[in-house]
């Protein structure tokens, strides 16, 4: 295990085992690992010496997270839940606490009308380099951002993507990796396939060794290197002129498969 994640208070043979569970599983769970950590951190502050979790316990605990949101308070105490049930399973005697009331999302979707989605497509298809720079991803950005409408997938899976992932006879892209850490078929239309073969015949012209290899990424820069997050969200809103993040994308696919059965054309 990582050296971030060196567990060593008196829960943390519980702490493993509950980790192995998940991986087993086939789920990663990244930040329940985070989380456990700071059990465990605070279990050692306390001088826990017998692994038995008490209501006061969770009380004391609770206190020291003043500045944690009613979202985080909600995703600890799930995870202090699924805990303290195995370490009961186990023999533990533990309280096993509540989970607190889920906050309401205050998330206020803003949907792209389908001129404004016409309008992007065509800004992306416009874009010209005015100078030599070989680190741009502006080479992948007409298919990335057709691909994160017609899909509705998140950015950091669509650049996970590798070359082996892509099945386009059989119309599906395979992620795997994903939020939440299983793997995931997703169904491409006849258009975003040929976007994406578009995309890959400029690509392959690149005279970069090994950017068809199987294992390679999928969206590459011009110079072959990876594309990172920050890249594809920054190049959004300063060339698009909108501060909506990524999610905007597919609600508005969505949108447009309730209201017309169809989303708006992703053939450049």
């Amino acid at each position: 295990m990582a050296e971030q994640f060196n567990y060593s208070s008196v829960l943390a043979p519980y702490i493993r085992h509950l980790l192995d569970i998940k991986s087993s599983a086939g789920i990663s769970a990244h930040r329940m690992k985070w989380i456990l950590k700071e059990f465990d951190d605070f279990a050692s502050s306390e001088h826990l010496s017998d692994p038995r979790i008490t209501e006061e316990f969770i009380r004391r605990w609770r206190a020291t997270r003043t500045a944690d949101s009613d979202r985080t308070l909600y995703a600890k105490y799930s995870v202090w839940s699924q805990l303290t049930t195995m370490m009961s399973r186990c023999g533990c005697e533990c309280f096993i606490p509540r989970l607190p009331k889920q906050p309401k999302p205050d998330f206020t979707p803003y949907i792209f009308s389908p001129e404004q989605m016409t309008a992007i497509f065509s800004a992306a298809d416009e874009c010209r380099l005015y100078d030599i720079r070989m680190g741009t991803a502006l080479i992948a950005t007409p298919s990335i951002l057709r691909l994160l409408y017609s899909t509705g997938m998140r950015v950091s899976e669509l650049l996970s993507i590798r070359n082996a992932d892509l099945h386009l006879d059989e119309h599906y892209i395979l992620l795997r990796k994903t939020k939440n850490g299983s793997e995931r078929i997703v169904p491409i239309g006849e258009a975003m396939e040929s976007v994406l073969r578009q995309y890959i015949g400029y690509r392959d012209r690149m005279p970069i060794k090994g950017l068809s290899d199987s294992n390679s990424h999928l969206f590459v820069k011009s110079d072959g290197t990876d594309i990172s997050q920050g890249v594809v969200y920054t190049n959004f809103k300063k060339r698009y002129s909108t501060s909506a993040g990524f999610l905007i994308l597919a609600i508005t696919m969505a949108r447009e498969y309730m209201t017309s059965g169809t989303p708006l054309p992703c053939t450049p």
